[in-house]
Formats: C-alpha cells, structure tokens, sequence
C-alpha cells in the first residue's frame, strides 16, 4: 500500500506542474518605433539613437535580472551590449493584454560611418535567452559644411547689429544668393556668389516692411512686404523691382476698399502672386505680371489669414489661418472664384510652411510637442489634396520648422532651431520627396544663439540656411549678424537598398516554395528588391545550405521577375534543382549600385539564414503494389 500511495503522489505532483511559455518581442508602436525599433534610422556621428522594445510574456513573468538587452555590431563584430530601462518601471502587467510592458536605452551616438546591425535580447526568469531578428541603422557621412560666410562688422551704415532677417531666394540661373535683412530703419538685399563672396548690398525704401523675395525669369529681383499710407490711412503691399545687377526698376502698391496686410509672395515665369488679409479679415490674393501690373485679385468668402503661398503648374496653393485652424486651400491661376477646394489640417502638427514640387505635390511642415523635445511633421499632399504621407523626426529643440524647399533632384529639405547645451543652432532635415525618408540632417553652430529664417537649394542639391547669429563682439558686447551657411551634399550619398519577403501566395515571411518535396521537384526562392535611391542592383543572389554546413553548397544569381523600379520595388526569382536530398538553408544578399560604382549592402529579414526545403528522395521508376 505504501508503494502504491507513492507512485500516486508521484504522478499528482507531475500532473500539477505548470510550463511557463517563452516571452516574445514587439515593437512599441510609438511614433517612429511602429517597424523597428530605432529612431531615427539614418544619423549623423555621434548623433544620439533611441532604441525601444516591448517584452511580453503571457503569464506575467518578468524578464530576468540583467535583461532585456540591446546588442549592437559593425562589420559583422559587437561592439556594444546595454541594459534598457523600463518606460513606465511601474507597469507590472507584462501580458499581451495589457500591451506588454515598453524598454527602451538612448545610445551615446557612433562615430563611424556606415551600416550598424543590431538586435534585442531578453529572457523570462525561467526561460531560456532569445534574440530577436535584427534590424539595421545607417551612420551617415554628413554634409560637408563649407564657405560659412554672414555679413561682417561694418555692413551696415557702420554698426554690425541687425534687427531681423526675412527671406533669401536663389537665382539659379546666375548662380546668386539674396538674402533679404533689416536693420531699423532700412531693409536691405545682400548679394552673394555661390561660393559666398559679397557683391553688394542694397537699401530699400524706407518705412516698408519688406518680407519676401523671388527671382523671377532673366533674374529680376522682386521684394515685397507692407507699409502704412498715412495719406489714406490704409495698410498697403508694396513690391519693387530690380534688375540682376540690383539696379531699381519700378516700384508699385497697392490695396483694396479698406487695407491689405502682406501674408506671402511666391510666381511663376511670367507672374507674381500675393496673399494678403483685409480689414475684415478675409483673405486676400493679388496676380501681377512682371510689370507690376494688376492682372486679377480674389477674396475669399471665409474669414481668414493667408500665411504662405505656392505656385503649381495651373493652380496656387495657399496655407491658411482660420479660427486657429490650419486650411490647405487651392485655387485656379486665373483666380476664379468659383475654381478653389481647401482641406482643414491636423490642428496637432502646427503646420506653418508650405512647398510644392514639380508633379503639384504639396508638402507642409510643423511640430508637435513631445516632453522635452519636438516632433517635426512633414506631410505629403497630392494636388487633389488628399494626404499620401505623414513622417515624424525627433528633435532636441523647439519652435516650429523656419522654412521649406523642394528642388528638382526628389529633395525636401526643412529648417529648424535645434538645442545645443541650452544654445540654439541652425538645424536642417533633407528628406525624399518619394517617401519621405530620412536623406540627412544637418546641425551648425554659428553663435551663442542662432536663429534661422529661410533656406533654398541650388542644382547641385547645396543648401544655403540663412539667419541671425548672436556673437560676442570684440568689444564684449553682443551682436547680431546676418549668418548664411551653405552646407554641400555630398552628391555620392548612398542609402542601403533592402530586401523583403513578398508576403503573398505561398511566399508568407519565407522566401521558397515548396517548403517540402523531393528530387523530383523544382524549388522556386523568390525575394523583393528594394532602393530608396531607386538605384539598381550590382547583384542579387541566393545563398544555399545543406544539412547545417556554415558553407554553402552554391551562391546563385537572381534573374528579374516583375516590377517597374527599385523604388517600388522589384521581385527576383531562382529556380532550384536539387541533386541530393537534406536538409536545406538559404540567405539572400544583394548590393546596390549606386553612382556607377559598387554601393552598400541590402538589410532586411531575407539576409538572415531561413530554413528550407526539406528534400526526400522521391520515386525513381515504377512502384507494383501487390
């Protein structure tokens, strides 16, 4: 009996054991971590990286001591192990239904260009260690920040001290600068080479408040802004005229029934376009031609005040304030009242500057608050105004974005005011107009507190940021100088290409088909190419395994499937053919070719080791069943 009653309770405490299952990872879903988990993906050196994770364990067990961990490598070697903090350390619900619990680790930044691998791990008090896939960031070579050069000592009716600086337009078919300053009770045009030598320095007419540029066609100059008619006792817009050499033209104002107050100039090749708001304010815009002659104006029938316009290819775009929303309203050229559409914007974003492209997208720029930082809003708007595309990039700052421009080589570049140390710097995203993906970003210090306004591209993708830098003069007293920085693109800057699972057919988040058969059959490895730069491939191939070898039995090329660019991207496929049955691996790999030379290696999940196919023998002949 006693025997008995022990292997009774031997089998109820077997049966009372429970197993605990593994933890697993998530992304966070936090703005910017909803498909990694880095932000941002594309640096420069010694920027700092965000990286988070979301550990889950359906028994609520924590991770063990030590973990979660991030592991990072260069050139296929680890070069960092660092222990993440919990978001919320109070958050103790670890199961997917209370959303798993939020790690994350601030990396002191890398100094080396190029592509970083890294990958969580993490583990259950009494589970075994796990890794994650690992993902990929890119340290970037940074622009090469040159021919920093601003209005010295002296440049002004002998005082180095500026008020204000508005606007600066390029002359792209000259190859000249004009940045449009103030200095009470003047404003002047400063003209500069493209590789910033001073050519001169203009004043304009006094008692207006000159706000805007645009270089029209043949290069002449435009300045426009607003003034007080005491005569009239209205508010009018002025605009003057000059030629390339900055000589005076002609000059005009003009203004409705009561007053107009300057909102924003931008034209074409043959017109200028001015939005405006009136005494009762209604929003306002004015076409002239480059004569300054009144061509056509438009009110519009809602309250509100234009703040910046865009000319399209047949209609003009302009972002307004309504009631503190901001409206995106469009409009025919010819200004026909009957021929505008308008689409209210995330009031959440703080939209405040406005571009086109060449194809009419619209793209507009503001912040949202985020803690101690700024979230910049960039959205993309097709010329029917429906949205295609919102980004979000994390910035140490403040304040909306100062400017925008596009140019004709697929850029977007912004302008912020970052914080460095307590000081502000100028600050500058380039983004593809394609996607909206980080292309660079670049930060300069031009004093103790710099503050910029205005930024243009040329063809050479270049960017000149303009602003007002305070210094320490020489007589310990500060000073506030125009400071214009040209940061070069480096033309050869080259974005890793990626390679994706098609996630369709029999082809979900794997790369062969079948996954099992014999000598007999055909094994078809397909992948997706793609490359933000649309650039093509150098090659794409696949790498083969058998029964677990590190060394594969063949490396085979790629041939061309389907689709139209690598920017959409393209799928390759291979044929296989096995001649001996087991246990087959694969990886692919691929590298782009970018610029006529050999470019940069594809991340992504197919450039992991996956398994398959499984391959039997299979039939040889005829089999009599008796």
């Amino acid at each position: 009996m006693k025997n008995i009653l022990k292997v009774f309770s031997f089998i109820f405490i077997f049966a009372s054991y429970s197993y605990a299952s593994d933890p697993y990872f998530g992304f966070t879903g936090n703005t910017g971590f909803t498909q990694d988990g880095a932000e941002p993906n594309y640096v420069n050196p010694n920027s700092q990286i965000r990286f988070e994770m979301k550990y889950i364990q359906d028994e609520n067990i924590p991770p063990a001591t030590g973990y979660p961990l991030l592991k990072i490598k260069k050139d296929g070697m680890e070069i960092g192990t660092y222990l993440m903090m919990a978001v919320s350390p109070a958050d103790t619900n670890y199961t997917a239904a209370g959303n798993g619990k939020d790690y994350f680790f601030i990396s002191p930044g890398f100094g080396q260009t190029g592509i970083y691998e890294y990958y969580f791990q993490f583990k259950s008090t009494n589970s075994t260690v796990i890794n994650t896939p690992s993902f990929w960031f890119n340290v970037l070579s940074p622009f090469a920040a040159y021919g920093d050069f601003s209005s010295s000592s002296g440049a002004v009716a002998g005082t180095d001290m500026w008020d204000e600086i508005y606007d600066s337009a390029w002359d792209n078919s000259n190859k000249y600068l004009y940045v449009l300053g103030y200095s009470n009770p003047f404003s002047y045009i400063i003209k500069y080479s493209s590789s910033g030598a001073f050519m001169s320095r203009t004043m304009l007419a006094p008692d207006i408040w000159y706000k805007k540029l645009f270089i029209g066609s043949g290069g002449a100059v435009f300045a426009a802004g607003d003034f007080y008619d005491y005569q009239s006792s209205s508010n009018k817009i002025s605009v003057a005229k000059f030629d390339s050499s900055m000589v005076f033209v002609s000059s005009a104002s003009y203004f409705n029934s009561g007053s107009l107050w300057f909102g924003d100039m931008a034209g074409d090749s043959s017109n200028l376009y001015f939005c405006s708001r009136d005494n009762a304010y209604y929003h306002n815009v004015i076409k002239l031609d480059y004569s300054l002659v009144l061509v056509s104006s438009y009110t519009a029938g809602n309250i509100g005040e234009c703040e910046k316009i865009a000319v399209g290819s047949s209609d003009i775009f302009t972002l307004n304030n309504e009631y503190a929303v901001k409206v995106l309203q469009k409009i025919n050229k010819n200004l026909n009242p009957g021929t505008y559409d308008s689409v209210d914007l995330e009031s959440l974003n703080n939209y405040s500057v406005l571009a086109l492209d060449q194809s009419d997208n619209i793209y507009v720029s503001g912040y949202r608050n985020s803690g101690m930082s700024s979230l910049l809003t960039l959205e993309k708007i097709n010329s029917s105004l429906v949205s295609s595309t919102v980004t979000y990039q994390q910035y140490e700052g403040w304040s909306s974005p100062s400017d925008i421009f596009t140019d004709t080589n697929s850029n977007v570049a912004v302008s912020i005011r970052v914080s460095n140390n307590g000081n502000d710097d100028y600050g500058i995203f380039l983004f593809s107009q394609n996607d909206l993906s980080v292309k660079n970003y670049f930060s300069y210090n031009g004093g103790a507190w710099d503050n910029p306004k205005s930024l243009v591209m040329d063809s050479m993708e270049n960017i000149y940021l303009s602003g007002i830098s305070d210094i320490m003069g020489t007589n310990g007293m500060w000073q506030s100088d125009i400071r214009t920085v040209r940061f070069k693109n480096d033309l050869s800057q080259n974005r890793a290409p990626y390679l994706q699972w098609l996630n369709s057919g029999n082809y979900w988040y794997k790369g062969v088909y079948p996954e099992n058969g014999s000598l007999n059959d055909t094994f078809y490895f397909k992948v997706i190419y793609k490359d933000l730069d649309n650039d093509p491939t150098e090659y794409i191939r696949v790498k083969i395994y058998k029964d677990g070898s590190e060394t594969p039995i063949n490396t085979y090329n790629l041939s061309y499937e389907s689709g139209t660019s690598t920017f959409t991207g393209i799928t390759y496929s291979f044929a296989f053919a096995p001649t001996a049955p087991g246990y087959y691996s694969y990886r692919f790999e691929a590298v782009d070719r970018h610029g006529g030379a050999t470019g940069l290696p594809a991340s992504g999940y197919p450039t992991q080791m996956s398994y398959g196919p499984n391959v039997g023998e299979g039939f040889s002949g005829n089999l009599a069943l008796s």
